[in-house]
This record gives C-alpha cells, structure tokens and sequence, in this order.
C-alpha cells in the first residue's frame, strides 16, 4: 500500500511540474506575440503622429531582428558554460520586461 501512494504522490509532482512548464511556455510565447500583435501594427500611426519618416519605421522594425541576432549567440554561450537555461530564460525576461 505505501509504494502505491509514494507512486501517486510522484505521478501528481510530475504532472505538477509538467503543467507549470507548459504555463510558463505559454506565457512567454503570449508575451512575445502580443509584442508582434500588438506593438509592431501601432508603430506606424504612433511615429506619423510624432512626425517621424518612413525610414525610421523600417529602423523600429530592424531593430527586434537585430537584437535576436545579437543575444542568440550570447544566451548559446552562456548556456553551454552554466547548462542552466532557467537562469538565462530570466534573464531575458527581465531584459524584455525591462525594454534593453
């Protein structure tokens, strides 16, 4: 009977962990889509209002594949040196929470 119940208890903690996984998976892909859905289609009619040129646009748009460019190779390093991808996913969550 109690290998039974240390069985339930393991089987409820892997499917806890599993569900907690997929939420924060979800969360972050919801994050980074709103920031596609969202920011990107307003862009246009925020710097017409403050009189920016077409060119400055197409800067702003550049500018989200520029960065991917530039961290992926340095969140693959820092991986590959610690093997901890929870301490790198923070830390570009707070970098895009933060807006660097």
């Amino acid at each position: 009977m109690a290998s039974s119940t240390t069985f339930t208890k393991r089987s409820w903690r892997s499917n806890w962990r599993k569900w907690c996984t997929y939420t924060t998976m979800a969360g972050f892909f919801l994050a980074g889509g709103v920031e596609y859905s969202v920011i990107l289609p307003t862009m246009w009619d925020y710097l017409q209002s403050m009189h920016g040129k077409e060119w400055l646009y197409g800067l702003s748009l550049s500018a989200f594949s520029i960065s991917n460019l530039v961290t992926g190779p340095i969140y693959g390093v820092l991986f590959d040196r610690t093997h901890s991808t929870k301490l790198i996913i923070l830390f570009a969550n707070l970098f895009e929470i933060g807006g660097v």
